[in-house]
């Protein structure tokens, strides 16, 4: 088993059968740092997860989707 505390994204957003993972960084240019790219690479290989990155430009289409 491989335990992992560091690099998981912000939220968990959990809508009927539907799974999304949210990175928020503080601007557009901010990019997910060594243990959080693991993590990422992680869930997208083994379980087939993408991580949504946003930043607070974009949070509106990401409320919009987590409020419907």
């Amino acid at each position: 088993w491989r335990v992992m505390k560091r690099g998981w994204p912000d939220f968990l957003a959990i809508k009927h059968n539907q799974l999304r993972f949210i990175e928020v960084k503080a601007n557009q240019h901010d990019t997910l740092k060594p243990h959080q790219e693991e993590v990422a690479r992680l869930l997208r290989e083994h379980f087939g997860i993408e991580v949504e990155v946003v930043s607070p430009m974009d949070i509106l289409p990401a409320e919009t989707f987590v409020r419907k």
